[in-house]
């Protein structure tokens, strides 16, 4: 099969895509190929959706049939084919994303989140953007926080917020003197109120 994809890539001619989803779905798509893309582990099919209006990036594994139907490509404005690879690895099967900056130039980046995990892309000479995806806003917290790095969510809320409770948590769980959670004794005292929600009649 990667033979036939490399061959329709390099004749310019639209061809229809059976494939499977990674959750095992199987769809039939019309597709103006463009390039294969090895990532070191995984050859990739990078082609335009014809009926979605936008490229993709197909595992060239997933796929079971590519059919030739006789009209030219439509490529005017193709993509980077390794650049869409590696932010579709890296969220494509996710249900959340989050975008994190990180003050450390890309090759230090690259160690801290690899590309089969995260997108990069440099913004300067010392700091580097990274996409990464995970199952939920909980979850990629949890590992953010296990980078030890410094990093700002740059988006969504949902990851940021997550990210600072985990870390407040982390704080009252180590801080001595602090009630802890994990004590089946714990609980929180009222918080004070707040001076402006104070009833200031006599």
């Amino acid at each position: 099969m990667l033979l036939e994809l490399a061959a329709a890539c390099r004749r310019g001619e639209r061809a229809r895509l059976s494939y499977r989803g990674w959750e095992g779905k199987a769809t039939v798509r019309d597709v103006d190929p463009y390039r294969l893309v090895h990532t070191g582990r995984r050859w990739y099919f990078v082609a335009r959706d014809v009926t979605r209006g936008q490229s993709r990036a197909f595992r060239a594994d997933r796929a079971d049939r590519l059919q030739l139907i006789g009209q030219p490509v439509d490529l005017s404005d193709p993509p980077d084919p390794a650049l869409l690879v590696s932010r579709s690895v890296a969220t494509g099967p996710y249900q959340v994303c989050a975008t994190i900056r990180l003050p450390v130039p890309m090759d230090r980046a690259l160690r801290l989140i690899p590309s089969t995990i995260g997108s990069h892309r440099a913004e300067g000479p010392g700091v580097t953007i990274v996409d990464v995806g995970g199952p939920d806003a909980d979850g990629l917290a949890r590992y953010l926080l296990g980078l030890a790095t410094p990093l700002r969510v740059l988006s969504p809320e949902s990851v940021r917020q997550a990210l600072l409770r985990r870390t407040r948590e982390l704080f009252e769980e180590n801080t001595p003197g602090f009630p802890r959670q994990s004590d089946p004794a714990w609980e929180r005292p009222p918080a004070e109120p707040h001076a402006a929600d104070q009833d200031d009649t006599a």
